[in-house]
């Protein structure tokens, strides 16, 4: 599990696209969990097309 700073929630590792940060982490109830950005939160093709 990760804590996504775009969505501000947790998710399962493992998902294509994600970015999880070796050295950052967020605290949710006291359980810490590594940090990072879901696909969501990333730019895509269709973003930059613009």
């Amino acid at each position: 599990m990760y804590y996504c700073l775009f969505c501000k929630t947790t998710h399962p590792k493992g998902a294509a696209g994600e970015i999880v940060f070796k050295t950052g982490f967020h605290f949710v109830q006291s359980v810490r969990y590594s940090a990072g950005l879901c696909k969501a939160a990333l730019p895509t093709n269709a973003n930059m097309a613009g």
